[in-house]
């Protein structure tokens, strides 16, 4: 569950759960936490792969919006406008606390 979206990073059809959303957050939150330790205790040899972690969690983080956008039977463009202000508060709220009822046009409910 931890590394589901890292598989699915080219995705972007069907739909993901909050679940998954919650679990990736935590493994980032995680290697984040301690790639940065070590990285200071090792003088930063450790900063380029994690500079190499972030980019490849940016894609898989945006590749999973699209995915919750659809669990929330919207378009995958839903998550374009989180490059507004403000209004990517909102967005975010929506895809991180409420969840998709039933199937929709973008598949079946993930199983949480």
């Amino acid at each position: 569950m931890f590394f589901a979206p890292l598989q699915k990073i080219t995705e972007t059809d069907g739909r993901s759960s909050r679940k998954e959303l919650w679990y990736f957050f935590a493994l980032q939150a995680a290697v984040s936490f301690f790639g940065q330790i070590l990285s200071a205790l090792t003088f930063e040899a450790l900063y380029f792969i994690l500079i190499i972690w972030w980019a490849v969690c940016f894609v898989a983080t945006i590749t999973l919006y699209i995915r919750r956008a659809h669990d929330l039977g919207r378009s995958g463009k839903y998550v374009l406008l989180m490059i507004i202000p403000l209004v990517n508060i909102w967005i975010s709220i929506n895809l991180v606390f409420f969840d998709g009822e039933g199937d929709n046009q973008y598949g079946t409910r993930p199983i949480t």
